[in-house]
């Protein structure tokens, strides 16, 4: 159901313990992680430092200067779990990671398919890569490597969605710490410097990651059961045939 899908979006929940994980399926091999937003991020590689793992976050907040050398120290191998919400999806390259971890949902197909994709390069001595996946992206568009669909966007705008209504402009907030009247989009305070820090609003369940190859088939939950047989109901009208077909 798409509403239901969309609300899931909304607020996530990850299923599974992303470090417990990652140390019995994935342990001394370095690992790019996909987050739900910048919070969620750092709470990420908190839980990797605090298990003993080296771990660095890296977001668009950082200069060209800080990207780089968080990007070389991972490459160099003295940062195993390197974490973002989504600025290493494209442009960047590092054969060598052999894990990505999914810690977020997505319903684009394409985001998808880069973000595995920064796994799926071929280096020395790597021989496959790994997805742990505790957003349930797979189950809902498959696996990154089969075939991309042949259907192309024939630039017609699409009737069937409501229209989005203009965003309001920003108005100006007082600071949490000083109380002084930021101006529209100001993040640090002028008066003080406090920047708040957005909090992660990522629900977490306990679960178990399963290994799932091609030959998995989806369980045949009785709402399936009911949308298959209402298509052939609709089949059977259609076509003309007899109520036993």
């Amino acid at each position: 159901n798409t509403d239901q899908l969309a609300e899931a979006l909304d607020k996530p929940a990850l299923v599974g313990d992303i470090v417990q994980h990652r140390r019995r399926l994935a342990a001394g091999k370095q690992t790019v992680v996909f987050a739900t937003n910048i919070a969620h991020s750092q709470h990420i590689v908190g839980a990797f430092q605090a298990a003993g793992v080296t771990a660095e976050h890296i977001d668009y907040r950082h200069d060209d200067d800080e990207r780089a050398a968080i990007l070389n120290r991972f490459k160099r191998g003295e940062t195993m779990v390197l974490s973002n919400v989504g600025l290493l999806a494209e442009g960047w390259d590092c054969p060598a990671v052999e894990v990505m971890i999914l810690a977020r949902p997505t319903k684009s197909l394409i985001r998808y398919v880069q973000m595995v994709g920064r796994v799926l390069r071929p280096a020395a001595g790597k021989t496959k890569a790994l997805l742990l996946d505790h957003s349930g992206t797979v189950l809902r568009l498959g696996f990154a490597t089969d075939d991309l669909p042949l259907e192309l966007d024939d630039g017609t705008a699409n009737k069937s969605g409501k229209s989005k209504q203009a965003r309001k402009p920003s108005e100006p907030k007082p600071c949490p710490s000083c109380k002084y009247v930021r101006p529209a989009g100001v993040h640090a305070c002028p008066s003080c410097g406090f920047a708040p820090t957005r909090q992660s609003d990522v629900e977490v369940v306990d679960g178990e990651l399963v290994k799932l190859d091609r030959k998995t088939k989806k369980p045949a939950t009785p709402d399936r059961k009911q949308h298959v047989y209402s298509q052939l109901l609709q089949v059977c009208r259609t076509k003309g045939y007899r109520p036993g077909w």
